[in-house]
C-alpha cells in the first residue's frame, strides 16, 4: 500500500534550512530538534503514519510560536505554522497530545473582577455602538495600563465604546493554536452571537484583533461588527495633536507577529511613535518582517513558559544592542513577556505599551 505524504511536508525534504537562525524556539532552547525543518519532517512522518504518534513526538509539534518568521525566509514559501496546526488538530482528535485541555481554561471570575476594578464605572454604560475588548493579557496585568487605556480614549474624545461583560471573555486563540478546534468553534460562535449587537469592536490586542477578524470568519456566517485595532483608531487623532512637549527618550519598537506578519501593520505604530518623540525612533537589528517573536503565540507561552521567557530575553538583547532606553510594543501580550524578561535580566531597557506612552504624552501636552 502506498503512503500519501502532504506536499508541504515533502517540500521540506529539499529544504536549504535558511530559516534555522530565524526560529525563536531554536534561539530560546539551543536545540535544532525544534528547527522548522525538523518539526515539519516529524509532522510529515506523523501525518503519514510512518512514526508512532506518542506524547514525546506530539510535544515536538507544539514547539512552535507560530510567528511565521520561518516562512519569510523559506524559498518554498512553506506555511510551517499552518501545517503544524493541522497536525495538532489531528493529534487532538486521536487523543494523544499529552496536553491537559484545562491548561487553556480561563478563571472567568478573576477576569470579571479585574475588569470591574480596572475600568471606571462610567465605561460600563450600555447602549453604545462599540465595545472595548482589552484582552486577557491586559486584564491580568497592572491596573495602571487599564487606566492609561481609558485615559487615552477620554482625552482623544472617543466616546462610542462601552465596557461590557463580554469585554472580560477570552476569544479563544490559545484553544485554536493548541489544536482544540471543536472547543474553539463552540466558543467563537458564542462570542460571535454576543458581539453581533455592536457595530464596532476596538481592541489594543493584536491577538484578539486577529482572532476576531480572521479566525472567527472561518467558522461563522453572517455579518459581524467591524474589528479595529486601538492603534488604527487613535493614529489620526494623535497625529492631529501638536507636539509641544515631545518625549525625550531613545525608543525602539518591537513588532508583534500578529500585528505585523499576520495583519500587515508596521507603519501605523511607528508613525505614532515618531510623532511623540524628540528624536527618530531606533530600529532593532531584526525588525518588521524579520522581527523576532517575544515568545507569545501558538499556545507556546502556556505550554513552555520558561522557553517563552528566554525568547523574550533575546528581543530585550536586541533592544540593548540598539542603544534603546525604552522598548515599545503595541501588544499587551508582548508587553507582559518582555516586561518579565526585563526584570529577569535586570535590564536597563524599560518596556512600555504604545498607548501608555501616548497617554503620558497627552498629559504633558495639554
Amino acid at each position: 500500500m502506498q503512503t500519501r505524504i502532504d506536499k508541504r511536508f515533502l517540500t521540506c525534504m529539499y529544504c536549504p534550512n535558511l530559516c534555522l537562525d530565524r526560529c525563536p524556539v531554536v534561539a530560546a532552547t539551543g536545540d535544532i530538534t525544534y528547527a522548522p525543518f525538523a518539526k515539519m519532517s516529524l509532522a510529515g512522518l506523523l501525518d503519514s503514519g510512518l512514526v508512532f504518534a506518542d506524547r514525546t513526538n506530539a510535544l515536538v509539534v507544539y514547539q512552535c510560536i507560530a510567528c511565521m518568521a520561518c516562512t519569510e525566509y523559506c524559498e518554498h514559501n512553506v506555511d510551517v505554522a499552518d501545517a503544524l496546526l493541522n497536525t495538532r488538530q489531528e493529534l487532538v482528535k486521536k487523543g494523544i497530545t499529552g496536553i491537559d485541555r484545562t491548561l487553556f481554561d480561563e478563571d472567568q471570575d478573576l477576569l470579571d473582577s479585574r475588569l470591574k476594578k480596572g475600568f471606571p464605572a462610567q465605561w460600563f454604560e450600555p447602549g453604545l455602538q462599540g465595545v472595548l475588548m482589552p484582552g486577557r493579557a491586559m486584564l491580568r496585568g497592572p491596573f495602571s495600563q487599564m487606566h492609561a487605556l481609558t485615559g487615552v480614549l477620554s482625552r482623544l474624545r472617543i466616546q462610542y465604546l462601552e465596557v461590557a461583560a463580554v469585554s472580560a471573555m477570552s476569544t479563544g486563540y490559545d484553544l485554536y493554536a493548541a489544536g482544540f478546534l471543536d472547543d474553539f468553534k463552540s466558543l467563537s460562535r458564542a462570542m460571535y452571537a454576543r458581539l453581533r449587537k455592536y457595530k464596532i469592536v476596538v481592541t489594543p490586542s493584536p491577538v484578539v484583533e486577529y482572532t476576531l477578524k480572521v479566525l472567527y470568519t472561518l467558522f461563522n456566517t453572517g455579518s459581524g461588527p467591524q474589528v479595529r485595532s486601538l492603534t488604527e483608531v487613535i493614529k489620526p487623532l494623535v497625529l492631529a495633536e501638536k507636539n509641544k512637549n515631545p518625549l525625550h527618550l531613545r525608543m525602539a519598537f518591537h513588532d508583534c507577529s500578529f500585528a505585523g506578519r499576520y495583519l500587515g501593520r508596521y507603519e501605523e505604530p511607528r508613525q505614532i511613535l515618531a510623532h511623540l518623540a524628540s528624536i527618530k525612533p531606533l530600529e532593532l537589528r531584526r525588525t518588521r518582517e524579520n522581527a523576532m517573536s517575544c515568545g507569545f503565540g501558538g499556545g507556546f507561552q502556556r505550554l513552555f513558559p520558561d522557553e517563552a521567557l528566554r525568547a523574550a530575553m533575546e528581543v530585550l538583547k536586541l533592544a540593548r544592542d540598539a542603544g534603546a532606553q525604552v522598548l515599545v510594543t503595541e501588544a499587551p501580550e508582548c508587553y507582559d513577556l518582555l516586561g518579565k524578561a526585563a526584570r529577569k535580566l535586570r535590564s536597563n531597557v524599560r518596556v512600555r505599551l504604545l498607548f501608555d506612552l501616548v497617554y503620558q504624552w497627552l498629559k504633558q501636552n495639554r
